[in-house]
């Protein structure tokens, strides 16, 4: 991905999801080292987005509850 855009999309996705992105820089190991580049704001804003996307999905095929525990696992995971 060209660099403009990288950081295009990275912007947009910390707009987006910008108390993730606050808790990411606070708690990541990488985040506390070298900082949030666009790379790890892209990166996470696109698993987030694919996350939400995914909910969208399973809910209009059925009940939340018929995925189990993805959901909690999900969250937790991105936010460990």
């Amino acid at each position: 991905m060209e660099n403009r855009v990288l950081q295009e999309n990275a912007s947009i996705y910390y707009d987006k999801y910008r108390d993730y992105m606050d808790f990411y820089e606070k708690k990541s190991v990488v985040a506390k080292t070298s900082g949030l580049r666009a790379e790890d704001a892209y990166a996470l804003g696109k698993q987030l987005e694919n996350f939400e996307d995914y909910m969208k999905f399973e809910s209009a095929n059925g009940s939340m509850s018929d995925l189990g525990i993805l959901p909690t696992v999900g969250f937790f995971s991105v936010i460990d």
